[in-house]
């Protein structure tokens, strides 16, 4: 109910569960109860002010208790307006989950009272804040950090890592092709572009297992498809996109360069002028989205949508890091494109996103996957010599060694001459570059650097570089004009050194 002596203050009792249980967690569940609430005397009640607007009845909220804390607030006793609060009902910000702050955190329904929301939330699940260097768009994912962590512990990743939610893309028999056209205008800028129609989804607020992995990446949670798309691109590193379908005009998707003067209203709210040299995703009237960069507001996906059209493509990096850069709009999809993503993902992240989508929201999924342009998968085969990796990285490395390395990394390593026991004696092994790794693997030192890393260049002996001191050999013409400098200076001229730009006519 409202406070007595403050009008943007209330006051709520919330139901904590039994005073003799355990609701001593610093931040359990709790349920915000009615305050006519009869009095039962077997649970514990506690009396909170609060200036939220968003609390109501019967809701449940995470609660803080009285010697417990939230990033920097320990929370005691104290009386607000002349009203004793006994605890304090936080946050996404006061849980450390999110920079929001507007209302209190609400729970779902079925949160157990009493239950520590440390758990409940998985706030307890560690979270590993790296720096990734731009040569490494692989790790800019779940999987691709998956690997590298296989690697350090000599395991070999699968192609196709199990995915934990979601399962197989149940289709309808009715073809995404007659709700869809996709039509590609400049295939340099967009080498592939993929399409799926989802009929009848239920948009609404995501569980809580997929607003808590975003939160711990720092993604805000919006509703359970525009939630999926990101979760999707969190895991897979394929930047994806979902469209109200019944927004688009005349049922086709255009990915064409921008006319001049072009604007469109971003799903940040800002209005952006566009020029030929940006690359955007159209229907038959206007543009829908920046490609690559961020979509647009006239076509997000709301409450009121039911029909979606998600999106996966390949864009040029360049011409996204023009874009966003002029723009002077960065996202995650944006720094993900301008470094590069596996091409080899476009239908693995669709047919992902579509089958969580279903699973969340329900739905038709329509048969196929709308598709234009394509990309040839790209081969590209090293020959490395172990001799060369010797030399460079200054330690033995044995042909075991570099393969078992490079085939954890998930590379396909293979003996490319016959070798002895060692192949520090000599000899090479042919390395196939994954798909995911085309973008830093070019050449033999790149692979030598892989097998310097996984070694640890911290274990590695400290050695000087070892040379032959030899006299340099003088070049006939250059000692010719040595030997005449001498002569002429012999017979009474004298040589005059100017600097390089100095002007003719002075010294005339």
């Amino acid at each position: 109910g409202p406070h007595p002596d403050a009008d943007n203050l209330q006051i709520a009792h919330v139901d904590v569960g039994s005073a003799s249980g355990s609701a001593n967690g610093r931040r359990p569940l709790l349920k915000v109860a009615d305050r006519s609430r009869d009095a039962d005397h077997s649970r514990c009640l506690l009396e909170i002010v609060c200036g939220a607007k968003n609390i109501k009845p019967m809701q449940k909220v995470p609660v803080a208790m009285l010697g417990g804390s939230v990033p920097g607030i320990s929370i005691e006793a104290r009386k607000i307006r002349g009203i004793a609060s006994q605890g304090m009902m936080c946050s996404q910000r006061e849980l450390g989950i999110g920079d929001d702050h507007s209302g209190i955190f609400i729970l779902p329904e079925d949160a157990k009272i009493g239950t520590d929301v440390v758990k409940y939330l998985e706030l307890d699940d560690p979270v590993l804040e790296l720096d990734i260097t731009p040569n490494r768009p692989d790790c800019f994912s779940i999987r691709g950090l998956a690997r590298e962590v296989g690697a350090l512990y000599g395991k070999r990743p699968p192609l196709n890592l199990p995915l934990s939610k979601g399962g197989e893309v149940r289709e309808s028999g009715t073809p995404a092709s007659s709700s869809v056209s996709v039509k590609i205008e400049d295939k340099k800028l967009c080498p592939k572009y993929c399409a799926r129609v989802i009929q009848g989804v239920d948009v609404k607020e995501s569980p809580l297992w997929l607003q808590s992995k975003l939160l711990q990446v720092n993604i805000r949670p919006i509703n359970n498809i525009v939630d999926v798309t990101n979760y999707v691109m969190m895991e897979l590193g394929h930047p994806m996109h979902a469209f109200d379908a019944n927004l688009v005009n005349g049922k086709i998707i255009i990915i064409r360069k921008a006319k001049a003067t072009e604007k469109i209203l971003a799903l940040d709210e800002q209005k952006y002028t566009l020029n030929p040299d940006m690359l955007v995703i159209a229907d038959s009237k206007k543009p829908i989205a920046i490609a690559g960069i961020m979509g647009g507001q006239e076509t997000a996906v709301t409450d009121a949508t039911n029909n979606i059209i998600l999106e996966s493509a390949i864009f040029d990096q360049k011409s996204i890091r023009k874009t966003s850069k002029a723009l002077g709009l960065r996202s995650e999809s944006s720094s993900r494109f301008e470094k590069g993503i596996d091409a080899q993902v476009v239908e693995e992240a669709i047919d992902r996103a579509a089958a969580l989508i279903h699973e969340l929201a329900g739905g038709t999924i329509l048969k196929g996957i709308v598709t234009a342009g394509e990309v040839k998968n790209q081969e590209l085969t090293i020959s490395l010599s172990i001799n060369q990796v010797e030399r460079i990285l200054g330690v033995s490395v044995t042909s075991a060694k570099a393969k078992s390395i490079l085939t954890c990394l998930g590379f396909e390593a293979s003996e490319g001459t016959p070798l002895k026991s060692r192949l520090s004696k000599g000899g090479k092994i042919i390395v196939k570059v994954p798909s995911w790794r085309m973008h830093d693997i070019k050449i033999p030192e790149d692979l030598i650097e892989e097998i310097g890393r996984m070694i640890d260049y911290n274990t590695m002996p400290k050695t000087l570089p070892q040379a032959d001191l030899v006299s340099p050999r003088m070049e006939h013409l250059h000692k010719l004009r040595h030997n005449l400098r001498h002569y002429l200076a012999g017979i009474g001229y004298s040589e005059l050194l100017t600097y390089s730009f100095y002007n003719e006519k002075l010294l005339e």
